[in-house]
């Protein structure tokens, strides 16, 4: 009996379901928080050099863009045993690197940038932290994704929890710029192991239409990390306590070993039927529905299924054929190119000019929402495709059409309506990608396109925060630019994929081969097929169940 029949007894998204999902997305609201919180714990205030002299600052700094305008990095070449501010003026011409500087805090009262005079020429280190980061977050998806299949997905998602707890309280207490960097390192690799093995507990308990549902209340649940960080930040304005405040709430989900079960379809995996059985049966009295005896007792056939199926790895879906290679590329590059864009826009919206940078990420958490009811109202009405499309065009042009509209000219107001538009544009894109890349990849091969394509996805938020911070050495047109062009180019190569809503899932290399070539032929007789089958299987279970002994 293949675990998927027993999905269809229990309901794609019923009681227990929806419990579930409900429970294992707190976390990853909590993890939404860490992950941009270093845009107000790394914020720059606004700063100038500083001078000792008693002279007046404009006879000891140049004039620039800095606080009060002065200048941020320079200052004139003074003559430490003279006060002669006469001869200063006079030297005019002479100018060394700042050494010490004032900040303003106005708007930040303390910042991890502020204390340790990440700024000039060592500016270069505060994208260093982010970066870090998101390394964390791709060693994690490779460490944790593999010791998750193994030791199973309960165990690493509350080993995860506890790393983020401990890191985060450990970032807090960091007194200098190594301590910390290793705590966000840490926190990055906790993101990983909460968000995937979280996120496939409750995926493999849910059908076709609730897995849907499930991803989207994830989503929706990071987009409220983003604006619930933005007011903690706006309460809370010295970074240790506000790493503090982030971090505390982990301790509450030590309580979820008691109220979130190992993963029902990872027990049977492992032969551990007794287990398994007992979660369905639980998922079964929750959701007042009955399984059948026989689909318990024959769980088994699941594992000889498994073993029957032929083994493929990334490679292969690289080498099979030109369609299944033409297919996994155009994936492989689109996470790469959601994420960039994704975490370029979440990153730098709180720096958009005119307003306050606590307000401006918490409408981009609002954006984020608009994009997920975009996703629940097409996903399966117009499709996968179009949504991913869809979602990359739009971020690129407004990308490109934002970095060119003149900054500080009274058009600020509109810079940031098109960000927010193209940010939406990232998120469909993001929320779409994995369940188009579920139905893409064949079965035997389909956690190793995954695995790989979210590999991808963490290199691209890697080279994120160098890519923003280019705008500090040329021109902010710069990386909005960059963002755009690659943003386009996947939409454009994403037309090329085929549509799979409403659409059976390849289970083999060749089926997946196929799937492009038979895109028409589905759309012309393939449906209907598909309705039929359905039709027969309800039948087939509904006879079923007036005959079987019943739990």
């Amino acid at each position: 009996m293949k675990f998927e029949e027993i999905l269809k007894r229990l309901g794609d998204f019923e009681a227990y379901q929806k419990i579930q999902c409900f429970l294992l997305s707190l976390p990853i609201f909590v993890t939404a928080m860490h992950s941009l919180s270093f845009v107000f714990i790394g914020a720059t205030p606004n700063f100038r050099c500083k001078s000792h002299s008693s002279c007046l600052l404009n006879q000891t700094i140049p004039p620039g863009s800095g606080f009060e305008g002065f200048s941020k990095c320079k200052k004139y070449s003074i003559n430490a045993s003279t006060e002669d501010c006469d001869v200063i003026v006079n030297n005019m011409t002479s100018r060394i690197d700042c050494t010490e500087w004032y900040y303003d805090d106005s708007m930040y009262k303390t910042s991890l940038t502020a204390e340790w005079n990440l700024v000039c020429d060592k500016i270069y280190l505060k994208a260093l932290v982010q970066s870090i980061y998101m390394f964390g977050m791709l060693i994690g998806a490779i460490v944790l994704g593999d010791l998750s299949d193994r030791f199973g997905r309960k165990k690493i998602f509350f080993f995860s929890l506890i790393l983020q707890v401990v890191s985060g309280l450990t970032s807090a207490a960091a007194s200098a710029y190594v301590p910390f960097v290793i705590g966000r390192f840490l926190l990055g690799v906790s993101h990983s192991g909460i968000y995937l093995s979280g996120f496939v507990i409750a995926m493999e308990f849910l059908g076709n239409r609730g897995k849907v549902y499930g991803a989207m209340l994830t989503h929706f649940n990071f987009a409220l990390g983003f604006m619930m960080v933005s007011l903690l930040a706006y309460l809370i304005r010295v970074w240790q306590w506000l790493q503090i405040v982030l971090s505390a709430p982990g301790l509450l989900f030590i309580s979820y070993w008691w109220l979130v079960p190992e993963s029902a379809r990872w027990l049977v995996s492992k032969h551990r039927y007794q287990e398994a059985k007992q979660v369905i049966l639980k998922a079964a009295k929750l959701n007042k529905v009955s399984v059948p005896q026989h689909f318990l007792d024959h769980q088994e056939d699941v594992k000889e299924m498994a073993h029957k199926q032929e083994k493929a790895n990334a490679i292969d879906l690289l080498t099979y054929g030109p369609r299944l290679r033409k297919n996994a590329l155009i994936l492989h590059y689109t996470w790469f190119v959601v994420s960039t864009v994704y975490w370029g826009l979440s990153l730098s919206t709180s720096a958009l000019p005119g307003g306050s940078p606590y307000i401006n990420l918490m409408l981009s958490g609002v954006a984020e929402i608009g994009s997920i009811l975009f996703c629940l109202a097409f996903m399966n009405r117009i499709g996968r495709k179009f949504c991913v499309t869809f979602g990359m065009i739009c971020s690129g042009v407004c990308c490109i059409v934002a970095a060119y509209i003149p900054v500080n000219q009274g058009y600020n107001w509109l810079i940031q309506i098109i960000v927010y538009i193209g940010k939406s544009g990232s998120s469909i894109s993001f929320c779409t990608v994995f369940n188009y890349s579920v139905e893409l990849f064949p079965t035997v091969a389909r956690n190793a396109g995954i695995g790989f394509s979210s590999m991808c996805a963490r290199i691209g938020g890697v080279i994120t925060p160098f890519i923003s911070l280019l705008g500090e050495y040329f021109d902010n047109v710069v990386p909005m630019t960059i963002f755009g062009v690659m943003a386009l180019s996947a939409g454009l190569l994403d037309l090329m994929l085929p549509e799979t809503a409403n659409r059976p899932i390849p289970d083999t290399l060749e089926e997946a081969e196929n799937y492009a070539r038979q895109d028409k032929e589905y759309y012309a007789n393939g449906s209907q097929r598909e309705s039929e089958d359905i039709l027969k299987l309800d039948t087939r279970n509904s006879s079923e169940t007036d005959n079987d002994q019943v739990l």
